[in-house]
């Protein structure tokens, strides 16, 4: 049954109500308009279905891009494994929590350094460097010059004495 069939079966039930045909008994109403409102409900929802496959069909198909997206971050799992082998920086009797390879380069709004710039850091002095937690510690009072003074310096220690092992940077494989 379509949508308007349904439509004016329905029609023609409300007629019998407003006509005052005093012979059909009010449940069998009941019953006809039950049927009637269930009828247009299915026709409405084939109807549906039918214009959803209609617009699935037509639907275009989604472009693939050329080239993956470059976030233009080095990535270097090597390098970062190796730092998480090392002792903390800064090791002594506040050093606690495993070593984690802690990302002290210049970074874009929002992301992560390369992964060239990381430095072993226990766990609490990686949230003392980072502000996690209202960790407060060895770089406390620091002007930002400061901060990227030691950033620079551990970075380039912690690279070179990768480099001397005989290993090769990402950055420097290209």
């Amino acid at each position: 049954m379509t949508y308007e069939e349904a439509k004016e079966r329905a029609w023609g039930a409300m007629g019998l109500l407003e006509g005052g045909s005093h012979h059909v008994s009010i449940d069998v109403l009941g019953k006809v308009l039950c049927h009637v409102t269930l009828a247009i409900l299915k026709a409405v929802e084939d109807d549906r279905r039918a214009r959803r496959r209609e617009f699935m069909r037509t639907k275009k198909p989604p472009t693939k891009r050329s080239k993956p997206r470059r976030s233009g971050r080095v990535i270097d799992k090597a390098y970062l494994a190796w730092v998480r082998t090392q002792p903390c920086v800064h090791s002594g009797p506040d050093c606690h929590g495993r070593v984690e390879a802690s990302h002290l380069g210049e970074r874009p709004f929002g992301r992560k350094a390369d992964d060239d710039t990381a430095v072993p850091h226990c766990s609490n002095h990686h949230e003392q460097w980072t502000g996690k937690v209202n960790a407060r510690g060895f770089c406390e009072g620091w002007s930002r010059q400061e901060r990227r003074d030691y950033a620079f310096f551990q970075t380039r220690f912690y690279q070179q004495h990768y480099q001397a092992q005989g290993n090769v940077l990402a950055r420097d494989a290209k």
